[in-house]
């Protein structure tokens, strides 16, 4: 049998353990990395994909080569959740330092309420493009949905120790960090409900439950209610931090703050 087309298989059966299935892929692809091209240009399912995903999440070259292959492949797909489940693994792809990061907790506390913003809105981006996948329980999802679940469960984390790091200096910040920090505190719980719809749904006890937000009773009271006080000043006068989308040039304030965009996402 072409040894190719007996990798592809090993990939694609889902009768094949994830790790075993990715021990396999690791092997050939360090033999030779040209495999990985010829496996994008197959009609990929979920068992494959979350092959794939496993593997993202390690520091190793084969989730830098996979990395590149996510984002510079189309995929031919006729399933519309295995192509919701590729733009979601391409976008993880995009930030996949930050992700491993966040995966291995490599990331550092941020003092800093706009960087805290600008890293929040990214990873809650990726959040809820995961928890599109986790609307409905459906066991022949079981194993990509258990995957992703455990990314968004992993997101909510890394932004909620950001939130819990940098809230005892919110009287310092400025109108439009608070405000942006209460729509980022906002999010948080929003996304705990669904994890936790999405546990009662698959009844897997082995999901981690959401860990709610540990700080002080009265010093989140004040921070709520001097949130919502700002939020009924008119959206002319006073708006949330502008979220750059792409590390571009800029000068001020701004630039200082994409500086240390850079470095959060340069982490090794």
């Amino acid at each position: 049998m072409n040894v190719k087309y007996e990798l592809i298989q090993q990939i694609t059966d889902e009768s094949i353990n994830l790790q075993v299935a990715k021990d396999v892929l690791s092997e050939a692809v360090m033999e030779n990395p040209k495999v990985l091209g010829d496996i994008f240009e197959q009609k990929l399912n979920i068992h494959a994909l979350c092959i794939l995903h496993n593997s993202l999440r390690e520091y190793s070259p084969l989730a830098s080569l996979i990395a590149e292959q996510l984002l510079n492949k189309n995929i031919c797909a006729e399933s519309s959740i295995v192509r919701i489940y590729y733009s979601y693994l391409q976008k993880t792809a995009s930030v996949h330092e930050l992700y491993q990061a966040i995966k291995n907790g490599k990331v550092e506390k941020l003092d800093n309420p706009q960087i805290v913003v600008i890293t929040a809105h990214k990873v809650q981006n990726l959040s809820n493009m995961g928890l599109q996948l986790l609307t409905l329980y459906t066991p022949t999802f079981k194993n990509m949905q258990i995957q992703v679940y455990q990314d968004v469960y992993d997101y909510a984390q890394f932004v909620k120790d950001q939130f819990i790091h940098i809230i005892d200096s919110y009287p310092t910040f400025s109108s439009s960090a608070t405000i942006s920090l209460y729509q980022i505190y906002n999010d948080v719980l929003i996304q705990d409900a669904e994890l936790q719809d999405f546990r009662r749904c698959s009844k897997d006890n082995t999901l981690r439950e959401p860990i709610k937000l540990n700080i002080q009773e009265s010093l989140l009271s004040d921070f709520l209610s001097l949130s919502s006080s700002l939020m009924l000043v008119s959206a002319n006068t006073l708006r949330p931090l502008n979220i750059p989308t792409k590390l571009l040039p800029c000068g001020g304030q701004e630039q200082q703050v994409m500086r240390y965009y850079k470095k959060f996402y340069s982490i090794s």
